[in-house]
């Protein structure tokens, strides 16, 4: 619960902090121009200009010493080149673009595999990176704001004044960690993961990196701003970390438009706005932008260099990485020229470009650029989540956009970056139309909070560089088509056309959803030709494969059969796939691939130990469910003292008339009307309903499949089960158990049990399947995952909720040998999300789950 309120909460908080930014920046810039900014800009000395640029070369230079200390923390050695590069190429991933997909953790996956480190190593360094920036807040920011006090804008309405109390509570916090970590202390637990603290050396090394990197990092843009009086670089510093926390705290890419409107409105009392606002320009395009640059050659470099011996190599890798990456870098970058468009085009034409544009458009239609620009803008931004998402439509979207929003570009003025950057972007898309596999849904709108959240943030953006702009008449004239209208008419405009495009993306996200509808359920030939090879599976839960609630992949000359059920985006295999090794793993990557095409992600439910590592071949998660038991029949029998409830029971149930016949399938339509009559009693009696995927229902044309074993009274069916056979006698299960509450006597499902496994043992057949008991056998180590130490929990005292330990203890009475089951399914969140899924498979739906 805690998670899901902190997803819900984490981009509000950030939507809030954007607009609050927004709101300071107009309070500050109310009587500045667009034209004073671009001056104060122009104004910055060339040699201000190189002394940030070796100030930020000298603060990258500092951040890659955390992964040198995180190496040593994990044991490990590698050359400080490839150590400090690595480093560089993943800050400026995380940092500079925010992105979790490609974002720090990757990167350094992908480069330190390289250098010959393992994932356990990598996990290290990244945890001890993580670490010294908390360090570095608590540290350097504790004693700056405890001892400075910074007075916090009233716009902000936080409920202290100045920034001594969070200052006060940061040092606290460094002190209990100090006095934990003395004591000797060496383990924390993280959400279940237990993490080894760096050593006091490591941890003062990690103190003295922080305070050199935030120091440096600072000093760029306070080098960038004009001197002010009373404003020294402690108390800049100070300024500096506020504005980046609030900014991390937003969750927009590198704060973007938060740290502004926080730092105008900090440096207030030292600097007017124009000359903030020109600097922070400058910084950004020193301290963000080049570095990404930088580091995308790097990366390239080095992915080259580790290929070099071989252009096949390098064509399979890219036909194997590419579909996977290339997506997603390509979706970065639609993203940010759509935001690009969007904020360029809230503003006027460039004056030495005036004259050309009057020369192609003529009167009202002098502001069509702007408009365009605005419009595909905000387009690319609603489509960047199709091109991650690889929807094919979206592609030829996206082209057509770019394209347009190139012209629109030139006719507007001096924006030749941003028209190279759409080129480019372009022309990187056209060699990738084969990663757009997925075709587009219209199915309902679902948008990610995530996405939702920074589209809110760039129509907020909009509407105030518009209104600002329209403040100085001068300023915003040719922007809009105006044809006479005053300023205010031209702001109002502009609102009209982002409510337009509001409306528009609402049919270009519905667009942009991969998948289509899901495949039903098995038709009549494909059930049979299912049927055809289940008769030949040794396993007995093969039999599911016949209830008609499932589709099928079939392996080519139905040798082999894998059954799923789609829920949500879960693609859920029932169990293992059927057939030879080879033609499993063709069925499991078959499925993993319907759903990848489909926008979804494959789950197998209640597989077997045998398979477990083609599951991590597909890149699933595993989780263990139970365990299954079954009885070796060689060696059942009721003799000895152990089998003295057993012999009990079943001499009772003869006493009381009982008696068990196994009714041929061929025969069990004519006994069809008792077996319902039982089933609606029983049923009734536990006032609950069938249940389907991974349990039988009572079905005449699903039982009529197989054998039914039926305890009679007095020539009455008052019990039966219906028997799964598997080929060459391995196995023989029960599927259905249901008996009639009122007319049976007691124990006799127990005397069907025991008479079933008689008639089994001298039918041939080798074991006997009891089925699952769910939650057994899990670990409650303080060291396990968190979810078996749950299940543990569940076990133990759910009883409320499912009589776990009496199932177990039931089946326990004959003898069986245990084998564990498990999930296989996405990580992370992927374990709630198949678990709620398979759950709605097996209930009839997300409803069935809440209702009986």
């Amino acid at each position: 619960m805690s998670d899901f309120l902190l997803r819900i909460v984490r981009p509000l908080v950030g939507l809030v902090l954007f607009a609050i930014a927004l709101v300071a920046l107009d309070h500050q810039l109310h009587d500045q121009t667009l034209g004073i900014v671009i001056d104060k800009l122009r104004a910055i000395p060339a040699s201000v200009l190189a002394i940030a640029l070796v100030l930020t070369a000298a603060s990258y230079a500092t951040l890659t010493l955390n992964d040198l200390l995180g190496l040593r923390h994990a044991g490990r050695r590698l050359p400080h080149s490839r150590t400090m590069l690595t480093s560089f190429i993943a800050y400026v991933f995380s940092m500079d673009l925010g992105l979790t997909v490609v974002g720090s953790s990757a990167i350094r996956f992908r480069l330190y595999s390289i250098w010959g480190l393992s994932p356990a190593d990598v996990a290290q360094v990244v945890g001890f990176t993580s670490f010294t920036f908390f360090v570095g807040i608590l540290g350097v920011g504790g004693p700056l704001w405890t001892g400075i006090a910074l007075p916090l804008p009233d716009i902000l309405h936080l409920p202290i004044e100045t920034t001594r109390p969070l200052g006060g509570v940061l040092l606290a916090a460094a002190a209990i960690y100090l006095i934990w970590r003395v004591s000797g202390e060496r383990l924390m637990s993280i959400r279940g993961f237990e993490l080894t603290a760096p050593s006091l050396q490591n941890t003062a090394a990690a103190f003295v990196v922080a305070a050199m990197d935030w120091f440096l990092a600072a000093g760029v843009l306070f080098t960038l701003l004009p001197s002010a009086p009373g404003l020294d670089l402690l108390t800049f510093v100070a300024i500096f970390m506020a504005c980046q926390l609030l900014g991390l705290l937003s969750t927009v890419p590198a704060g973007l438009g938060v740290f502004e409107g926080i730092a105008v409105a900090l440096l207030a009392p030292f600097l007017p706005a124009a000359e903030v606002l020109a600097s922070l320009v400058a910084w950004r395009i020193l301290y963000y932008l080049l570095p990404v640059f930088v580091a995308i050659f790097f990366l390239a470099a080095i992915e080259s260099l580790q290929r070099r011996e071989s252009l096949i190599r390098l064509r399979d890798l890219a036909s194997q990485v590419g579909p996977a990456i290339v997506p997603r870098l390509l979706a970065v970058g639609v993203l940010v020229m759509g935001l690009l468009l969007v904020i360029t085009g809230a503003f006027p034409t460039a004056p030495s470009h005036a004259g050309l544009l009057g020369s192609v458009v003529q009167g009202p239609w002098v502001g069509i650029p702007h408009m365009v620009s605005i419009v595909v803008g905000l387009g690319l931004v609603l489509l960047a989540r199709g091109i991650q998402q690889r929807v094919d439509v979206t592609y030829a979207l996206v082209l057509g956009l770019l394209g347009l929003g190139s012209v629109a570009v030139l006719l507007r003025g001096s924006h030749v970056l941003l028209t190279v950057g759409l080129v480019a972007l372009f022309v990187s898309l056209l060699p990738c139309r084969s990663f757009f596999y997925r075709t587009a849904s219209w199915a309902p709108l679902s948008i990610p909070r995530e996405w939702l959240v920074l589209i809110s943030m760039a129509l907020l953006g909009v509407m105030w560089l518009g209104f600002w702009a329209d403040r100085n008449l001068s300023e915003a004239q040719g922007l809009l088509p105006r044809v006479g209208s005053p300023a205010e008419f031209a702001t109002a405009q502009r609102a009209a056309l982002v409510a337009l495009v509001v409306f528009m993306g609402y049919g270009v996200w519905r667009l942009t959803r991969p998948g289509g509808a899901a495949p039903g359920p098995a038709g009549i030939e494909e059930l049979e030709r299912a049927a055809r090879i289940v008769e030949k599976s040794p396993h007995a839960s093969s039999h599911l494969a016949l209830l008609g609630d499932k589709s099928f992949l079939f392996s080519e000359g139905d040798e082999g059969l894998l059954m799923y059920g789609v829920a949500g985006r879960s693609w859920v295999s029932m169990g293992d796939p059927m057939g030879p090794p080879e033609v499993r793993s063709e069925l499991a990557w078959q499925l993993r691939e319907l759903s990848d095409r489909q926008g979804g992600w494959p789950v197998f439910y209640e597989v077997g130990p045998s398979e477990l590592p083609l599951y991590l071949d597909l890149g699933l998660s595993l989780h263990k469910l139970g365990e299954e038991g079954r009885v070796m029949l060689s060696g059942f029998d009721l003799e000895g003292s152990s089998r003295k409830g057993l012999r009990q029971t079943r001499r009772r149930a003869e006493r009381d008339g009982c008696s068990m016949e196994v009714i041929p399938k061929q025969d069990v339509t004519s006994s069809m009307d008792e077996l319902a009559r039982v089933s609606e009693a029983w049923l009734g009696g536990k006032n609950t309903r069938e249940k389907r995927f991974s349990l039988g229902a009572f079905d005449p044309g699903y039982l009529e499949r197989m054998p039914v074993a039926v305890v009679r009274v007095d020539g009455r069916i008052v019990a039966f089960a219906n028997l799964w056979l598997g080929a060459d006698k391995r196995e023989v299960s029960p599927d259905l158990m249901r008996f009639s509450p009122e007319n049976s006597p007691s124990g006799v499902m127990e005397y069907l049990f025991v008479e079933l496994m008689l008639w089994a043992k001298e039918a041939g057949y080798e074991q006997f399947n009891l089925g699952m008991a769910p939650l057994t056998g899990l670990s409650d180590h303080r060291l396990a995952p968190a979810w078996s130490r749950v299940g543990t929990l569940l076990f133990r005292h759910g009883e409320h909720f499912y009589n776990f330990q009496g199932l177990r203890r039931y089946k326990e009475k004959f003898d069986p040998v245990w084998e564990a089951r498990y999930l296989a399914s996405p990580s992370g969140l992927g374990l709630p999300r198949a678990l709620a899924h398979v759950s709605a498979l097996v209930s009839g739906g997300f409803r069935g789950i809440v209702a009986r």
